[in-house]
């Protein structure tokens, strides 16, 4: 007597990754959106705009509007030159590197940066980082993924 017994690996269409990719692409954007809400919109101050505009091209990505009315003579060309972004949405990953070598705004993220010779009207500390990890957390918490249709096994 013999008996032969088999299984198959499961197999994921293109319809389902498409799916997924798009699910995931999408909350990679919403979370964005909520790590941008959660530091610029409600811990980044503006003045001459330098520090907002170090997250453009998050906003970018993300599509969202990035608001920023300096009350001083702009230095938002600065901040564009001290803030970069990296974005993956796909085979690697789904993910963002935000960075910024803007030296005020890199020493209020823990501390007061007037203690170091800077004239600022709202100096830190900020803690931008950790209110915008705890946001970007919070959304993807909520993540679904595509239903995941199952054939029949015969038997």
């Amino acid at each position: 007597m013999k008996l032969t017994a088999q299984f198959q690996a499961p197999r994921i269409s293109s319809a389902y990754r498409e799916a997924l990719h798009q699910s995931l692409t999408h909350a990679l954007v919403e979370a964005s959106k909520a790590y941008l809400h959660a530091t610029v919109d409600t811990l980044i101050p503006v003045y001459g705009g330098a520090s907002r505009a170090t997250f453009f091209q998050l906003a970018s990505h993300a599509e969202f509007a990035l608001a920023i009315s300096p009350v001083a003579p702009s230095t938002v060309s600065l901040g564009e030159e001290h803030g970069s972004c990296t974005w993956e949405a796909g085979p690697n990953g789904y993910s963002f590197t935000y960075t910024t070598t803007l030296p005020h705004l890199i020493i209020n993220e823990g501390y007061d940066a007037n203690q170091w010779g800077f004239h600022l009207r709202n100096p830190g500390p900020y803690h931008f980082q950790e209110a915008g990890a705890k946001a970007f957390q919070q959304s993807i918490s909520t993540l679904e993924f595509p239903k995941l249709q199952l054939e029949a096994v015969r038997i």
